[in-house]
């Protein structure tokens, strides 16, 4: 069975709330989830020649979360 790790790091702040982003990672996939709405910010998955990529349409900011999240 692969290691399973998670991570947290802050990602910016909201309203003077702190927001963070906890990384979820097996060694195949890996997943990025902001404390900002539980949105999924990042999955990084491997294709079917094992070249890994995002496949989420994130932002790298919170800026522009806030921007256009209603």
């Amino acid at each position: 069975m692969p290691d399973v790790t998670i991570n947290r790091a802050p990602f910016g702040e909201s309203d003077g709330q702190p927001v963070e982003r906890f990384t979820l990672a097996n060694g195949t996939i890996e997943v990025g989830i902001l404390t900002y709405g539980g949105i999924i910010q990042a999955i990084h998955a491997p294709d079917r020649s094992g070249v890994r990529a995002n496949v989420v349409l994130g932002f790298r900011e919170l800026e522009s979360y806030r921007a256009v999240s209603p």
